[in-house]
């Protein structure tokens, strides 16, 4: 019957995807903002990349969006 009443929770690895999942735009967004960029516009469009695809956004913009920064 306990078995039955922990259908549905979540267990370590669900816990480990919604903490990277709240942590790396965070981190991200926060990468972003304390950095300058060839362009202020490309600033803009990293911010909202990361914010409106929460989990996608910083996964492109560690690959593609750091090589951007100005050193």
């Amino acid at each position: 019957m306990e078995a039955i009443l922990l259908i549905g929770m979540p267990g370590a690895g669900e816990y480990a995807i919604i903490a990277i999942m709240l942590f790396l735009p965070l981190i991200a967004l926060f990468d972003i903002l304390k950095n300058q960029f060839k362009n202020q516009s490309i600033k803009l469009i990293w911010v909202l990349l990361v914010i409106f695809l929460p989990l996608f956004g910083p996964i492109i913009y560690y690959v593609i969006g750091r090589t951007q920064k100005l050193a």
